[in-house]
């Protein structure tokens, strides 16, 4: 195990762990149990620790409800694996496939909005679906979520993926950046 350098805080069983850079999960409601396991999954990679190790952790990164949860089935836990499932378990609310499509359908692009930023929002959405939808699915509820600018630009292009999209019209956002410091030789007098 890694000791702590100058930067680092010691948090739990003597894990070291960059200062402000580990998720807390307390089960309020206001975070996402997701992205909790997202970040801590990168927390553990980042400083190469092992499952056993994270385990032990594990009391010093849940609180509240999460943390009297943990100490209820923590003897049922015996890898990260196991964590993992028994977290979403009791934390991810299940949903409906239809809900899940409703909220896609119904999610359009910002009028600023990059394109990068509307298809990743779009992508978490998917996560949520049991069976996960293809690619064409998506980009036919992408393409129906632009705006009508973006919508215009891309109709000119053959497009067959979201990755297509995405390349199109990021190309497109950067013509416009370019158009914005256009300006205009001064007239002659």
């Amino acid at each position: 195990m890694m000791s702590p350098g100058p930067d680092q805080a010691n948090v739990g069983v003597g894990l070291p762990i960059y200062e402000n850079q580990v998720p807390i999960h307390t089960a309020t409601g206001k975070e996402d149990p997701e992205e909790f396991l997202s970040l801590l999954t990168d927390c553990k990679e980042g400083i190469e620790i092992s499952d056993s190790e994270l385990l032990h952790a594990l009391p010093s990164v849940l609180k509240g409800v999460a943390s009297n949860w943990y100490r209820v089935v923590k003897r049922e836990i015996k890898t990260w694996g196991h964590f993992k499932k028994y977290f979403r378990r009791e934390f991810l609310e299940t949903v409906d496939d239809e809900d899940v499509y409703d909220e896609l359908k119904s999610r359009t692009q910002a009028k600023e909005e990059k394109i990068s930023e509307y298809l990743l929002n779009l992508r978490s959405i998917t996560q949520h679906f049991r069976n996960p939808m293809t690619d064409f699915e998506m980009l036919r509820i992408a393409y129906r979520g632009l705006t009508p600018e973006y919508r215009c630009y891309v109709s000119s292009y053959s497009v067959n993926t979201v990755l297509d999209l995405e390349k199109h019209l990021r190309e497109y956002e950067r013509i416009k950046e370019i158009d914005k410091r256009y300006v205009s030789p001064p007239s002659k007098e």
